[in-house]
């Protein structure tokens, strides 16, 4: 029992140690800076809860890491993700300026870069349109390939639509 009762303490202790340098890279990462002692205490508390959890959720989810809120409380995010964006907010949200997937707070930012988004894409160089939509050089590929995609999309999700007509390929008037 007193063997037990030891690895619990080693493991908090390291988890502690763990987590206080972890505090310490994301006050330096974000510009934390916090009013008084006892508002630090209370975000690395709620930080500490959030980190421990993620180590635990990292084992199946590769791209979770900490984000901006990871000291922010629980209540304060609902407010947030709940409150009207006002215009500055919103400029705020589309610069980055504040993490646009904050509510999710083991979730990296989904939103893509615009920047980094190419100018034009080839299904066919992506693997993403068969031999049977592949039209060669006529220049429809592009048409062929965001259906299928398209298709795709609605066959994964097919349980959650209700809709009347038929989107396969096979079916389609055309």
């Amino acid at each position: 029992m007193c063997f037990l009762f030891s690895a619990l303490v080693y493991n908090q202790v390291a988890l502690n140690s763990e987590c206080d340098a972890a505090f310490v890279q994301f006050q330096i990462r974000y510009q934390k800076v916090y009013s008084s002692d006892e508002e630090q205490l209370k975000a690395k508390t709620i930080f500490c809860d959030r980190f421990s959890d993620l180590q635990i959720l990292q084992v199946t989810c590769s791209e979770c890491d900490v984000t901006s809120v990871f000291d922010t409380p629980a209540h304060s995010l609902v407010q947030r993700k709940t409150r009207k964006l006002t215009q500055s907010s919103f400029f705020q949200n589309a610069i980055g300026a504040v993490d646009c997937n904050s509510q999710w707070c083991y979730a990296t930012n989904s939103i893509p870069d615009l920047n980094d988004v190419p100018k034009s894409v080839d299904f066919r160089e992506l693997g993403l349109t068969g031999a049977a939509k592949s039209q060669g050089v006529c220049g429809s590929c592009w048409a062929f390939g965001a259906a299928a995609a398209l298709e795709t999309c609605i066959l994964r999700d097919r349980a959650h639509y209700t809709w009347p007509w038929n989107f396969t390929a096979d079916k389609a008037q055309i």
